[in-house]
């Protein structure tokens, strides 16, 4: 099993459309509002690393109003 946290930057007053739309991805089980740089934490877990990506990649940033992402995937 492979985790990652996931720093989302998006259009502030669209959070709780991207919390939507995030809540419809399987492999993500916790999704968190923030203040600061990011508007959004992430944990996604998946059983590979390429998986991983592939959710990144096809799930989530294509989400519309997410503008960046940051990728820290868990060690140990």
């Amino acid at each position: 099993m492979v985790s990652a946290f996931i720093l989302i930057n998006c259009s502030f007053s669209l959070v709780p459309s991207v919390m939507k739309e995030l809540d419809k991805v399987p492999a993500i089980s916790n999704v968190y509002q923030t203040s600061g740089i990011y508007d959004l934490v992430v944990r996604i877990n998946s059983a590979t690393e390429k998986e991983l990506r592939r959710t990144l990649m096809a799930d989530i940033c294509t989400i519309e109003n997410v503008k960046s992402t940051v990728t820290m995937i868990v060690a140990g």
